[in-house]
């Protein structure tokens, strides 16, 4: 056998070889892979989506799971409707008909979602806190955190509330009054003590509570 022959039938059998594996990957999608000459792992090949048609895509990615940009889209938001509901549905177990979830798009427990308060308005909410019981910042806050407020939306600071992070923590993470951003970047945080933080007050646990809050 020539070169030229044993570098075909190398190519022949790639090709064949790819196939077998996406279609077993692939086996719900019905994709069509009579467009495929298989060169390597990295350089993209043309696929047949059944719904859609032709897409391009390097080998190594759709043995990988991915496939039609278009379907991956359509499951995308699907997906997110569907986590959207479920977490209405347990939003409004803790909160009743509180709040208004109409702009609310869920992605993620650790990212902040749209609520809308019946008396603040849309506010932001990282949802996992808000599932936790917390509600609407500008109803539960406090003069001092008001003001600050205030004074952010009056000089148009783009700012969140009740910012966390996963390794500034005591037994639960420890949420910040304020986060700071330009361009979507953190630039700063604030918390507001309130003076419970520097006084014993007997409905705030005493001298005990003082020293857990010093914490």
């Amino acid at each position: 056998m020539c070169d030229s022959e044993h570098y075909h039938n190398a190519k022949v059998s790639n090709t064949k070889e790819f196939i077998t594996k996406a279609e077993k990957v692939h086996i719900k999608r019905n994709c069509n892979y009579s467009k495929i000459k298989y060169v390597n792992s990295r350089t993209p090949v043309t696929i047949i989506c059944p719904i859609h048609g032709e897409f391009s895509i390097s080998p190594v990615n759709h043995l990988q799971g991915r496939y039609c940009p278009i379907c991956t889209k359509i499951d995308t938001i699907r997906k997110m409707r569907s986590n959207t509901d479920e977490f209405v549905v347990k939003a409004k177990k803790i909160h009743g008909k509180k709040y208004d979830y109409s702009c609310s798009e869920y992605v993620s427990a650790k990212d902040y979602i749209s609520i809308r308060c019946p008396d603040h308005g849309v506010f932001q909410q990282i949802v996992s806190y808000h599932l936790s019981g917390n509600g609407c910042p500008t109803c539960n806050e406090s003069w001092g955190e008001r003001k600050i407020r205030l004074y952010l939306e009056n000089h148009s600071i783009d700012f969140r509330t009740q910012v966390k992070f996963n390794d500034c923590r005591n037994t639960f993470s420890l949420p910040f009054d304020f986060g700071i951003y330009y361009n979507r970047k953190l630039l700063g945080l604030i918390e507001f003590q309130g003076i419970q933080h520097y006084r014993v007050y007997e409905n705030w646990e005493g001298e005990e509570g003082l020293e857990y809050r010093k914490k």
